[in-house]
């Protein structure tokens, strides 16, 4: 939001940027790092090079930089093998008309 003038403006920009891993390439954990432009509905989920799902987890994100933390195990809680991961954020803003946004990144495992 922001005034122009007398007129209140509503912001329009709906979107996820800055998204990265980090570390990467990881041996234990890593965090996913992104920014919002406004607050919205995230779920992270990570892939194994065969396309099944791995992980998953959902959160709320505020407007600005947010994080999520992976230990590198699967749904089980299991550790996942060394190589390439494939992730997916599926964003949807809050204060949008079904706003959304999907940004997809590789995070490497090595130990």
């Amino acid at each position: 939001y922001g005034l122009v003038g007398s007129e209140m403006c509503i912001r329009d920009r709906y979107e996820i940027t800055d998204v990265f891993n980090m570390p990467n390439p990881f041996s234990k954990a890593t965090n996913f790092i992104f920014q919002l432009s406004n607050r919205a509905d995230v779920t992270l989920r990570v892939y194994n090079v065969s396309g099944v799902e791995i992980w998953n987890h959902a959160m709320f994100g505020e407007e600005g930089f947010n994080s999520i933390y992976w230990e590198g195990r699967d749904h089980a809680g299991d550790r996942v093998a060394n190589g390439t991961y494939l992730y997916v954020f599926d964003v949807s803003f809050r204060d949008s008309y079904h706003r959304a946004e999907r940004v997809t990144g590789k995070a490497v495992l090595l130990r």
